[in-house]
This record gives C-alpha cells, sequence and structure tokens, in this order.
C-alpha cells in the first residue's frame, strides 16, 4: 500500500512540474527582429546592426535591452545612467568615451538621443517597447552651452 502511494505522489509530482514548465516555458516567449546602430559625427560606431530581441507576451523588449545586448555582442563598451533607463557612455572601436551631460572643457551639453523608424519617442530607451522590424539609431549630440538645439539663443 505504501508504495502505491509513493508512486501515485511521484507520478503527480512528475505531472506538475510538466505542466509548470509547459506553462511558464516557450509559450509566453516573444522574438522581434530590429536593426540597431550608433553613431557620432556623421560616423557609425555600430551600423545597421540585425537583432533578435526576446522578451514576453507580458514584458516586450525595450529598446535599451536591444542597444544594450548588441554592443555587448560587438564588444562595444557603454554605461547606463543611475536610473538603468538611458545611456550615460558609449565608446568608440578606439575606445574613446562618449558620455552624457557636460563635456571636460564645460562648452557643451552632451546627450544619446535615440530614434524608432525616424521618430524620437517620447520616453526613454527603456521604457520604449520594440514592435516588429524597428530600426533604432542612437546618435551623439553636442549642444554649445548657451545655445538651444545648435541655435543661437
Amino acid at each position: 500500500m505504501k508504495k502505491i502511494a509513493l508512486i501515485i505522489a511521484l507520478v503527480a509530482l512528475v505531472a506538475l512540474a510538466l505542466v509548470a514548465c509547459g506553462n511558464g516555458g516557450n509559450s509566453n516567449k516573444v522574438t522581434v527582429h530590429c536593426s540597431v546602430s550608433f553613431v557620432v559625427d556623421g560616423v557609425y560606431i555600430l551600423d545597421g546592426y540585425e537583432y533578435d530581441a526576446v522578451g514576453t507576451a507580458d514584458a516586450a523588449p525595450s529598446v535599451l535591452k536591444a542597444a544594450e545586448d548588441a554592443l555587448m555582442v560587438n564588444d562595444i563598451g557603454y554605461e547606463l545612467d543611475s536610473n538603468g533607463k538611458a545611456f550615460a557612455m558609449v565608446a568608440d572601436i578606439d575606445g574613446t568615451e562618449y558620455r552624457t551631460g557636460t563635456d571636460a572643457a564645460g562648452e557643451n551639453v552632451c546627450a544619446w538621443v535615440f530614434t524608432v523608424n525616424g521618430e524620437e519617442p517620447k520616453a526613454r530607451a527603456g521604457d520604449t517597447t520594440l514592435t516588429a522590424n524597428d530600426v533604432i539609431e542612437f546618435s551623439y549630440f553636442k549642444t554649445p552651452i548657451g545655445t538651444s538645439g545648435g541655435a543661437e539663443e
């Protein structure tokens, strides 16, 4: 009798494990194909890197996640800002660092700005989700202090 109870318990445990794996496994997985580029002064650090970002139906992959993965795969250094939602620094292949904030000379405000399909989203990269075949481009901008968008005030 004890053997039968043990066998039933083991069968139930195995069945429960299989059901849990089936529901939490790949059935909820979403892959989104996109292209990621990084540009500094018209020169591409990363040019149209084709990438498949993976997320779930409940949490689609973000622009930031796709960009981070593309940088890592291509051995390009980067740092995120303190909120983990945008880039604070991206380096080029020679190791030159392009940081956000005021430049070392105190003459320019520098920033990484991104577009998705040619449009600038209103949210930060970590809060912007991808859709199929998005084209993401991060550009590094320097704006002289005392100007707005590069135009004299």
